[in-house]
């Protein structure tokens, strides 16, 4: 499938939960967001975003902005990594980063907070030297908020990259599908208490359905180095995991 018609599918099967649901599933989430994710994937999310970070060679003293930010689990961990750097974050959900200023407080850092919608971006273009997105490009318009990153990127400066990709493989992308339809709606009985979605069955199915389909119809790690070259992007490095199911990639402007 062309890459323009696969950002039109996204489009168009996703934009109603994008616009209408999705800030407040995030918003409800906030506080056990982290929690979730590692319940979820049994512990290896929290082990992956180090591993992302660790290879997230940003130079030091450079800003950084970081996209969906939500907690600001990925900032912190930069900043523990190295102090110098001038961090940014970035978020449409006031709760997810109200939670995360807290963290990065209590760790003795302070990361500027921005709320607003990341497909455009509210910086001037040549801004930043570092760009990361962890974990939240599958439920955006990829195309827009890449380039957005371009643009607010300083020529040679670096994207880094981090989410579940659909597995190229289909053997592979036959049984994480089964696993995501056992813990996606266990994760949502588990960690969300707002009654929207608590107990009620076609809430807990709505949000399964469409966290499943969200990878489905999303890009593989190949995909998504064709649309970075495609905006401009060069010297693309790319790291797949857990068979194809993660994806790291790295590119310069």
């Amino acid at each position: 499938m062309e890459l323009k018609t696969k950002e039109r599918l996204r489009r168009t099967k996703l934009d109603s939960y994008w616009d209408n649901d999705l800030k407040l599933v995030f918003n409800d989430i906030a506080e056990r967001y982290d929690k979730a994710n590692d319940f979820f994937s049994f512990g290896v999310w929290t082990r992956l975003r180090r591993k992302f970070v660790a290879w997230a060679d940003v130079p030091k003293n450079s800003k950084v902005l970081d996209v969906c930010a939500g907690t600001n689990a990925v900032g912190i961990d930069l900043l523990l990594k190295d102090p110098t750097l001038d961090v940014t974050a970035i978020d449409r959900s006031e709760e997810m980063q109200r939670i995360g200023t807290q963290r990065a407080q209590q760790s003795g850092f302070k990361i500027k907070s921005v709320i607003q919608d990341v497909h455009s971006l509210p910086f001037n273009d040549k801004t930043f030297s570092g760009v990361t997105l962890e974990n939240a490009t599958r439920h955006l318009e990829v195309k827009k908020v890449f380039e957005e990153i371009y643009r607010v990127l300083e020529p040679g400066g670096y994207f880094y990259h981090h989410d579940l990709v659909k597995p190229s493989n289909p053997v592979v992308s036959l049984f994480y599908n089964g696993y995501l339809r056992v813990m996606v709606p266990l994760t949502t009985f588990a960690f969300f208490r707002t009654e929207k979605f608590l107990g009620l069955r076609h809430s807990v199915f709505k949000l399964t359905n469409y966290f499943i389909e969200a990878i489905n119809i999303f890009y593989t790690s190949d995909e998504l180095t064709l649309l970075l070259e495609e905006i401009g992007f060069r010297d693309i490095e790319v790291r797949s995991l857990m068979g194809g199911t993660v994806g790291f990639h790295k590119a310069r402007k």
